[in-house]
């Protein structure tokens, strides 16, 4: 399945980006669009990369 990136993705990524800037912890550009994404779907991120945790409403999974 592929996700694609509409309006309602970038709404959620310029939420997360301006989020990030206030606590002063930016993150990849190409990571707030797939945290985005799973956002968007309600969907858990599988990954090791500990950036992911400073978007607090974000499911994570670790491996």
């Amino acid at each position: 399945m592929v996700l694609n990136a509409g309006e309602q993705t970038a709404l959620i990524y310029s939420r997360l980006k301006a989020d990030l800037k206030i606590i002063g912890t930016p993150i990849p550009e190409s990571d707030i669009w797939i945290a985005a994404i799973a956002q968007e779907h309600s969907l858990p991120l599988v990954t090791r990369d500990i950036h992911f945790t400073y978007l607090p409403d974000l499911k994570i999974l670790s491996w």
